[in-house]
């Protein structure tokens, strides 16, 4: 993958640097390290991946670091904005009850507005970023237990913290840079955590309805271009029988009851180069699970991109066409493509 689609699935996946507060927390961390560690961090490049389990955020130079991150003020009843971070999260640490960082970090990102307008600019510029510094110690003694406004932090003594980052003025510097947090932030493409993620995104490109951002909550993952509701799942664990073989899992999860997919595109292989279209009425409706060796006995062998493409064309709607039992024959089995039967009303 080129570095530009690499960051196209990023954006699908997890959204614009600065578009939601959900990405607030990873930001500002990645921030910080940028202006406390610059080239340092290997060219942008962090060997690491973010923890999400450690007690604090960040640990620099045997420092402990708590980085709390806010993108919108809050509005006030005279119109002046109020800028305010959330500390519910470090309750325990704030309480005594667990570890407390040396330092903590306050961060606003004043970013420019965008109107209602999909807009992109570049997050990296210390223009947009305003820091306080203040130790563990004085935000505990604070008495705080669900959020800090600005006047909290004058009243603690915070100093101001400096944002810099390291020059990245040509646009390849700038497109590393943001690849280099999004793999920070949540992972290789290509890892098991993003798995799920990118083979939604595959099958989107490759036979779905372009769209800027993953659905999280819909009752489907993909719109096909000829208006089938996909569901994706990807495959990674081996089954091994008792006569040698083997066979990939797919997990079929039920969701209120029914399934509200016209059909389930399994996708397997380590370069999530293999798809199997499944229309959901030919799965069982009791299993929570299926296997490539059960697709293949019912007639749904692997199929490479371009006979996916062919494949959804053909399908379209359930309602207007059906699939065929497995077909025998020798050029279907070359094709690998499941064969399709029209009706009569529809032959030509």
């Amino acid at each position: 993958m080129t570095l530009v689609e690499k960051l196209a699935f990023y954006e699908w996946a997890y959204g614009h640097l600065a578009e939601a507060d959900s990405d607030a927390g990873p930001l500002g961390e990645f921030v910080v390290l940028l202006s406390r560690l610059g080239w340092r961090t290997a060219g942008y490049g962090l060997r690491a991946r973010r923890s999400e389990k450690a007690p604090w955020d960040l640990v620099i130079d045997d420092e402990t670091i708590e980085v709390k991150t806010t993108f919108k003020p809050k509005p006030t009843p005279r119109g002046k904005p109020r800028w305010r971070w959330t500390v519910g999260e470090e309750r325990d640490s704030l309480e005594g009850r667990g570890p407390l960082a040396d330092k903590w970090i306050f961060l606003k990102a004043d970013f420019p507005g965008t109107a209602g307008k999909r807009r992109f600019f570049d997050v990296f510029d210390s223009r947009w970023w305003t820091a306080w510094a203040v130790s563990g110690k004085s935000v505990r003694d604070s008495g705080v237990k669900a959020w800090i406004g600005e006047s909290t932090l004058q009243r603690m003594g915070a100093e101001e913290w400096r944002v810099d980052f390291p020059p990245h003025r040509s646009a390849a510097a700038k497109l590393s840079l943001r690849l280099a947090f999004f793999t920070w932030a949540y992972g290789d493409v290509h890892a098991a955590f993003n798995s799920g993620r990118f083979a939604e995104w595959r099958v989107m490109c490759l036979i779905g309805r372009r769209t800027l951002r993953r659905a999280t909550w819909a009752d489907w993952d993909v719109d096909s271009v000829h208006g089938l509701r996909l569901e994706v799942k990807y495959g990674s664990e081996i089954v091994r029988y008792a006569n040698g073989t083997e066979a990939i899992r797919f997990k079929i999860p039920i969701r209120g009851g029914e399934r509200k997919s016209d059909a389930f595109v399994f996708v397997s292989g380590r370069a999530f180069d293999e798809f199997r279209l499944v229309p959901t009425s030919d799965l069982s409706a009791n299993r929570s699970y299926v296997t490539s060796a059960k697709l293949d006995a019912l007639g749904f062998p692997a199929l490479t991109a371009e006979e996916l493409i062919r494949a959804e064309s053909m399908l379209r709607k359930p309602e207007a066409r059906e699939l065929q039992e497995h077909h025998r024959g020798s050029e279907a089995r070359r094709a690998h493509v499941p064969v399709l039967q029209q009706r009569p009303a529809e032959r030509r």
